[in-house]
């Protein structure tokens, strides 16, 4: 499969396609996105178990295809397919991956294997990120976008990981 690097440059207002009048024209791509992953077979692990404030934590969720269709986790490969949601003790929930970027700034779209699952094959995705500052304990899960909304839908099971 050709991998495509393009980076497209958002202006201010205008985040939208050309000659689009959907506010949001990603929202077909997430509705697919989020209908795909729902076949997928998911797990999450989060290691070690117990860290330190200023630790290293590993945040790693796996993709199975059990389907007979490789399943498109999509965005036409523009940012990452996947992404984290740790929810701590108190406070906001915390996103190691971006949400969404800054004004002016967008994903570069250069596909890669984890947008494609193929059937049966078996995917991960491993980040490291600093234990949050405050002690307790957190869920973590990993999600795609939600269809034509904020946020991320859950894919995958709830792990759990403290800080002391």
């Amino acid at each position: 499969m050709p991998r495509r690097s393009l980076i497209l440059a958002l202006m201010a207002g205008g985040a939208a396609c050309a000659g689009s009048t959907d506010p949001d024209p990603w929202a077909a791509g997430r509705r697919q996105m989020a209908l795909n992953a729902e076949r997928l077979e998911t797990a999450i692990v989060s290691r070690p178990t117990v860290v330190h404030v200023g630790d290293t934590l590993e945040l790693i969720a796996t993709l199975h295809n059990p389907t007979a269709t490789t399943v498109d986790m999509g965005m036409g490969g523009c940012g990452p397919s996947l992404l984290f949601e740790v929810t701590p003790p108190s406070g906001p929930r915390l996103h190691p991956i971006p949400l969404d970027l800054p004004p002016n700034a967008a994903w570069t779209c250069d596909r890669r294997d984890i947008h494609d699952i193929e059937p049966g094959e078996t995917d991960s995705l491993t980040i490291r990120w600093p234990a949050p500052a405050a002690a307790g304990r957190y869920q973590v899960w990993a999600g795609v976008r939600k269809p034509a909304s904020p946020g991320l839908q859950r894919i995958t099971p709830i792990d759990e990981f403290e800080v002391r």
